[in-house]
């Protein structure tokens, strides 16, 4: 006869799919010998192939339930990298657009002034002078792009990878038993 084992009262099982099973199987065996006095239990046997097949079948379905959700997750992280990037994109041209005219130029250079006139203290506040001949932000997008797309890719796949991780702990399936 084989012997069925399971967690005991100290042990502790981390695979809620195994507790299951092993929870399965041992109601199995109990039902076994319950039914039949012990010299008549020859056929134990049967049990042990059928949670055999329960617990492939199960594993199958695990599987099946993983390789899904990381589908998933692969196309969700995709999508938000390439709207990422667009996003970024949109922005630098934006940014050429509305800030490397003679107007913005003009602009940039009345509020360097403006600075230059607060610096001297007359002014609300006390400002220091801009060093830059352009628009920082056209600066940051035009001559910084690169910089920029790799901090939001850094952070935005930190993030991802934080709540993709918090999303399986709060919605992951748990045996009650």
């Amino acid at each position: 006869m084989t012997e069925l084992k399971g967690p005991r009262s100290g042990e502790r099982v981390g695979n809620t799919a195994a507790k299951a099973l092993i929870g399965r199987a041992e109601r199995i065996k109990k039902q076994a010998t319950d039914s039949k006095p012990a010299s008549e239990n020859n056929n134990s046997h049967r049990y042990d192939l059928g949670m055999i097949a329960d617990s492939k079948s199960s594993s199958i379905r695990i599987k099946a339930r993983n390789r899904f959700f990381f589908t998933w997750v692969v196309i969700g992280y995709i999508l938000l990298q390439v709207g990422l990037f667009a996003a970024m994109h949109g922005a630098r041209g934006w940014a050429k657009k509305n800030f490397s005219g003679p107007i913005a130029q003009a602009e940039w250079g009345e509020w360097v002034e403006e600075a230059r006139r607060q610096a001297a203290g007359n002014g609300p506040v006390q400002r220091r002078v801009p060093k830059s001949k352009e628009p920082p932000v056209l600066v940051l997008t035009r001559d910084y792009f690169r910089v920029c797309v790799f901090g939001v890719w850094l952070f935005s796949s930190a993030l991802f990878v934080t709540f993709t991780y918090l999303g399986c702990g709060l919605f992951g399936r748990r045996s009650v038993e």
